[in-house]
């Protein structure tokens, strides 16, 4: 299986290489001063060529790649066993249920990075591991993600409360304003997609149902944008054993 492919924009390009330097295997710039910007150990590695032959790396040829673009093997990512395992040295995490727009998924990890917050699940059949899109919007803070991809969130929810954790389920018909909360404790927060929201099992299954309170003439909020406005409430009330990082 080819786990190889091409990641553009110059944050996401210079994170993957500062990050994951053996997982680099090509590196393209239009301009030639951008090579400070980048590890002389990978110098070797690195071409200076035209825009329109970087564009040709990517699908879409209006992909906006700033001059940067590399080959990378695709980022290491654990499973069910591994969260079992990990699970009671973790204090928040973040469940996404049923979110498919990769841009979406790539400004939530951006904000996820931003606030602290560095432990995400998602179902299988949800995550491209090779989106350009993804790495793009995030900026590079896909590196930073430790991403747990599962076959069941419910099952996996039932561990996380195994584990201890208040499980909190992002919903208009929430009952409580996340203004309103401490999160003091170990935290799971589930969020869905803007259009369908969390499932109705998923749902059922939280231990505590949320809002954020909007004007009544805004219907809803972007999913990123929600999730941006939650984390931050979450780092004004931090944790005890708050962890910018779980080492893996």
């Amino acid at each position: 299986m080819n786990d190889l492919f091409w990641i553009g924009g110059k944050h996401a390009v210079l994170e993957a290489s500062k990050q994951r330097p053996n997982d680099v295997k090509e590196l393209l710039i239009s301009n030639p001063d951008n090579l400070r910007l980048i590890k002389k150990s990978l110098h070797n590695l690195i071409k200076i060529t035209e825009n329109k032959l970087i564009n040709n790396k990517f699908k879409n040829k209006l992909f906006n790649h700033q001059g940067f673009a590399a080959r990378i093997k695709m980022k290491t990512t654990f499973d069910f066993m591994k969260l079992k395992k990990d699970a009671n040295n973790i204090d928040n995490i973040l469940i996404l249920n049923t979110l498919f727009d990769d841009r979406n998924i790539g400004s939530i990890f951006r904000s996820s990075a931003a606030f602290g917050i560095n432990n995400i699940i998602l179902s299988k059949r949800d995550f491209r591991p090779k989106s350009e899109m993804l790495y793009r919007v995030s900026t590079g803070a896909v590196e930073h993600m430790n991403i747990f991809l599962v076959s069941n969130i419910n099952q996996t929810i039932k561990l996380l409360k195994s584990k201890n954790f208040w499980v909190y389920g992002l919903d208009s018909d929430g009952t409580k304003s996340i203004f309103n909360e401490n999160f003091d404790k170990k935290n799971c927060f589930i969020v869905g997609s803007e259009g369908d929201g969390i499932k109705s099992l998923v749902k059922k299954n939280c231990d505590e149902l949320i809002k954020i309170p909007i004007d009544s003439s805004v219907e809803s909020l972007n999913v990123s944008n929600a999730v941006a406005i939650l984390l931050a409430q979450i780092k004004k009330n931090p944790p005890i054993n708050w962890r910018v990082f779980l080492k893996y």
